[in-house]
């Protein structure tokens, strides 16, 4: 006999045998013996047996269901009750834990089973039991990758500006003077972009980056203006590069209206200031929506810190894009109106989830700390790190001195310790 040592609710004791270590059997809570006890498992495999060929192919489907036969038995003067409520618990539908004596605990169901009494074994009522493992209801999911359906709806209005920029700026049959006019509006543009680097970027070495892409850009203007195509990739490239990678659709929709602020130039004849005029348009139109479709992506695959802003979000991009597509030809129009309503979509899946900001308002001061519990005092464990959230939002010089209003993140309503409506 080998003994050794096992752990239970009263701690370690000595197991003397293998009876030692069996645990009581029961089926949702209720007692009952085991006298047999198996079980069954393996492989679910498809087997394929192919004419004129000796050896068949087992596909291996995954790991079959785990099922156990169980033999038990009740035992008492009163066994009929016993016996009519244990079979009442196996009736009952759903998922139950079986206690095995020899495997433990299993969340199971019950295919089938059988029970009896003889007149030879008063005061027993025997079972017999086809247990099957649960498992879970998981179904197969849907969900929609918003930042790739975004990302292909943005790529397409960007080939409908860039379409729409070759049209508009146009240099063929133009004399010199006209070429180099074009050249001066894609060189003050850069100028302007290049200007604007450190208001936008992130990080100064991203700045500096751009600042160099568009010099490099107004270096090469003599010669792109005789190619729009050319001029317009390099334009979004400038625009839609790594280089602005991290910036907030607040920080794009800034972009998009640097384009009609763009910086007169000098004086010349009429039909020069005419034809300047339409060039300027259509670079304005595409700095204006490159601004906007990066606006779009960045909205579609960033993070939005409440429901509000998530909100503000969808419905200046929604404008802005309105406004763009207004302007565009039936070609364009219907790339924006694509990217409009992906972009929408995403934010609409993900602002639910998002908390949502709460203005409170009350008479005098109040420390942020008793703020914290009125809000959220149903999560105790959270309300020091919600005070400190709260005074930092609302800019509160001391923690003990928190005036009216405040603004708070709530997750709906909420109802707090005291029984107070939020939301």
């Amino acid at each position: 006999m080998v003994a050794g040592i096992i752990k239970d609710a009263g701690g370690d004791r000595p197991v003397t045998g293998w009876r030692d270590g069996l645990r009581p059997a029961s089926w949702r809570g209720l007692a009952c013996f085991v006298e047999d006890a198996t079980a069954s498992g393996g492989r679910r495999l498809a087997v394929h047996e192919y004419p004129l060929r000796d050896e068949p192919y087992p596909e291996d489907m995954g790991r079959r269901q785990r099922r156990w036969q169980v033999v038990a038995y009740l035992l008492g003067r009163d066994v009929l009750t016993l016996a009519r409520a244990f079979a009442a618990a196996l009736e009952r539908g759903g998922a139950g834990v079986w206690t095995d004596p020899w495997r433990g605990e299993v969340d199971a169901v019950v295919d089938t089973f059988e029970w009896g009494q003889s007149s030879k074994e008063g005061g027993i009522a025997r079972f017999s039991i086809a247990f099957l493992e649960a498992g879970e209801a998981a179904y197969p999911t849907l969900e929609t990758d918003h930042a790739a359906a975004t990302a292909a709806a943005a790529a397409g209005a960007a080939a409908g500006a860039r379409a729409a920029f070759v049209r508009g700026f146009s240099v063929s049959g133009l004399a010199e003077a006209a070429i180099d006019d074009a050249a001066a509006v894609v060189g003050v543009a850069a100028d302007d972009i290049k200007a604007a680097a450190g208001t936008v970027a992130a990080t100064a070495n991203q700045a500096a980056q751009w600042a160099r892409a568009a010099l490099m850009l107004a270096a090469d203007a003599r010669t792109l203006v005789e190619t729009p195509s050319l001029l317009a990739d390099r334009m979004l490239a400038l625009l839609g590069s790594e280089r602005l990678a991290g910036l907030t659709w607040r920080q794009w929709l800034a972009i998009a209206d640097w384009a009609p602020r763009l910086r007169p130039l000098g004086n010349g004849t009429a039909s020069q200031t005419a034809a300047m005029a339409t060039r300027r348009a259509a670079l304005a139109a595409l700095v204006r929506r490159a601004g906007v479709i990066g606006a779009a992506r960045a909205a579609a695959t960033g993070s939005f810190a409440t429901y509000d802003e998530a909100i503000e979000a969808r419905t200046a991009l929604a404008t802005r894009l309105d406004d763009v597509a207004s302007g565009a030809d039936a070609a364009e129009q219907a790339s924006i109106m694509r990217l409009r309503g992906a972009v929408v979509r995403a934010v609409s899946d993900a602002a639910p989830r998002l908390p949502r900001v709460l203005t409170l308002e009350f008479a005098g001061w109040r420390p942020a700390l008793a703020v914290a519990w009125d809000v959220y005092g149903a999560q105790p464990a959270s309300v020091l790190g919600r005070a400190d959230e709260i005074a930092a939002r609302n800019r509160i010089p001391h923690p003990l001195f928190a005036a009216s209003p405040l603004q708070v993140l709530v997750a709906g309503i909420t109802k707090n310790a005291g029984g107070v409506l939020y939301g």
